[in-house]
């Protein structure tokens, strides 16, 4: 009887597991010192190009702007643009014009249902951006470190995620620490570089030119 069941349930784990997750990318606003930086990590399959195109300002390195839902890196000013799912704006009280930005270009247009990139991007690669806020403080923007996530969106035709998020300043990693074999191959340098100088004392003064 429990043989009968076996091929069904079997079919079903395969099917999950062959069914691949959806991609993320992560725009993460942080406070670095004086200045506020929007970092951009992930990866998207774009879904077929409908001909749809958004245009960062010509005067603009990139903008945050989360009461006209707006926020795009520019380091490009006329982007193939994707139809997304997800709320016209995001929390938070004012906007402003980025100083620096750097990376692969893109434009998340809540309020006109559109997410762009650079036209070089290849679906599925990695996305990673930045751009910087100078002299600017999170509470300029209405936000706070506790934030979380202000919006979220689905990209129509993958169902791939984009995500707005406030966080912590990244902390740096610590130092490596020598393993056990490292600290072995110094203990033995250190031994046999003082065996060296011991053989080597007692020549030290000594002339090299014989006698005639």
């Amino acid at each position: 009887m429990y043989k009968l069941y076996l091929p069904a349930v079997a079919s079903i784990l395969v099917l999950s597991s062959a069914t691949p997750a959806n991609a993320i990318l992560v725009y993460s606003i942080f406070q670095s010192f004086d200045n506020v930086v929007v970092s951009t990590s992930g990866a998207l399959i774009l879904p077929p190009w409908r001909g749809d195109r958004a245009i960062c300002p010509q005067s603009a390195y990139g903008a945050l702007s989360p009461p006209s839902g707006q926020l795009f890196v520019c380091t490009e000013k006329r982007l193939p643009a994707y139809r997304i799912i997800g709320p016209t704006a995001f929390f938070g009280s004012a906007g402003f014009h980025a100083d620096r930005a750097s990376g692969i270009a893109t434009n998340l247009a809540a309020n006109s249902g559109l997410f762009a990139i650079d036209s070089d991007y290849i679906s599925g690669d990695q996305i990673i951006s930045s751009m910087t806020f100078y002299n600017k403080a999170l509470s300029d923007f209405g936000l706070t470190t506790l934030s979380g996530t202000i919006g979220s969106w689905k990209l129509l035709g993958t169902g791939d995620i984009i995500n707005v998020s406030v966080t912590a300043a990244p902390v740096p990693g610590p130092l490596p620490v020598p393993g056990p074999l490292t600290a072995l191959g110094i203990g033995v340098a250190f031994k046999y570089t003082r065996r060296i100088r011991t053989r080597i004392k007692p020549l030290k003064g000594a002339s090299t030119i014989k006698a005639l």
